[in-house]
């Protein structure tokens, strides 16, 4: 008897061994980017069931430094997790730190280092439904980052967790960021987050979001954006190169919006409708418009001189008056009206600019 006991505690003890590995933990971190997160904003993990809902697992954090590097001991290894980062950050478009705080967040299927950005949260709710519909969590993700580059017109592989500046995904994300941050608050921000991210549950955004998103990208510069981020780095002594990503944002507005699309800029008016107030032109040799004009879109344009005051200036892409221009190649063409000007303070004039049969116009008033 005494033989019998000693063999089931044996079983008994050999069994709780074999069950130990499902109990490991791994350290999780990674960045938090929209520009970078500050130190002492807050980081949340919440471990997930099979269904995705938290178990009431919970283990707290902190973004350490500066590039929005957080680090959270001890999570457990297997199963799904989701991050919430909250807090301050620097905008990267403006230059400057934000004023109020936004939320991020990510699911993930993996440990170790797990990045939270725009795009992390932006998928959400798609990988929830493509969990819900059969996939992995893993094949979920692939799946969603790939529809969600898909609308850009950009080629991203793995996952959204994954990317931060110096992956090879740098200059998508940069280039995301500065369009959904462009010209808004936090708070602004924050709802447009929360508009794509249900809006792309189903795995599309809609024309009315993407519309937006493209007309953003003529509010900020692409240069001086890049140069507001790596002098930020810079000034703090942090040796991250930041890739430029205007590339990116061209590749968008070439491939990613419908042939006939076409945004004109004048003294930092955008507009693709007429413009029925009067604009102020500063007279001088320069580009009175610019013309973003899609693939296989046609162009014409007709100024309106009364007194024949205005002097057409030709140079590489450079409309004539009266001519009817084509996009050329698979992509977008940029086009300008170069005018000089021969006449007085306050003579107004007007541009009527047919695009692809529909015609509209922009008036001005030449200032000396």
């Amino acid at each position: 008897m005494k033989k019998l006991l000693l063999i089931l505690l044996a079983i008994v003890l050999v069994s709780c061994t074999l069950e130990t590995p499902a109990n490991l933990t791994q350290d999780v971190q990674g960045t938090a980017f929209k520009g970078p997160f500050l130190p002492s904003s807050r980081v949340s993990l919440f471990v997930l069931n099979t269904d995705l809902n938290q178990t009431g697992q919970t283990f707290r954090g902190n973004i350490t430094d500066k590039t929005g590097s957080y680090y959270i001991a001890n999570v457990p290894v297997d199963g799904a997790v989701e991050l919430i980062v909250e807090g301050y950050f620097f905008n990267e478009v403006s230059g400057n730190l934000s004023d109020d705080v936004l939320e991020l967040k990510a699911i993930t299927a993996q440990t170790g280092t797990v990045n939270v950005n725009l795009f992390t949260t932006v998928e959400m709710q798609r990988v929830r439904a493509l969990v819900a519909s059969g996939l992995t969590l893993s094949e979920a993700k692939t799946v969603a980052l790939q529809e969600l580059a898909s609308h850009f017109h950009w080629d991203l592989s793995g996952t959204a967790d994954a990317i931060d500046l110096e992956s090879g995904n740098g200059q998508a994300l940069l280039a995301f960021s500065s369009m959904v941050a462009s010209g808004r608050n936090v708070s602004q921000v924050g709802s447009l987050i929360t508009r794509l991210t249900t809006d792309f549950a189903d795995g599309t955004i809609t024309t009315e979001h993407m519309d937006e998103l493209a007309s953003s990208c003529y509010t900020f510069d692409a240069t001086a954006t890049h140069d507001n981020l790596q002098g930020y780095f810079n000034n703090e002594g942090i040796a991250i190169s930041v890739p430029y990503f205007g590339d990116a944002v061209s590749e968008f507005l070439m491939y990613g919006r419908p042939s006939d699309y076409i945004q004109t800029i004048a003294n930092n008016h955008i507009t693709t409708e007429a413009v029925p107030a009067p604009m102020i032109w500063q007279i001088g040799m320069g580009s009175l418009e610019k013309f973003w004009l899609g693939k296989d879109a046609t162009m014409s344009i007709t100024v309106n001189d009364p007194l024949g005051a205005l002097m057409l200036y030709n140079s590489e892409n450079t409309i004539r008056v009266g001519d009817t221009v084509t996009a050329q190649g698979d992509g977008i063409t940029v086009f300008d009206i170069m005018l000089g000007y021969d006449g007085y303070d306050g003579y107004e004039f007007s541009i009527d600019i047919t695009v692809n049969g529909e015609t509209f116009t922009n008036n001005y008033i030449a200032t000396l």
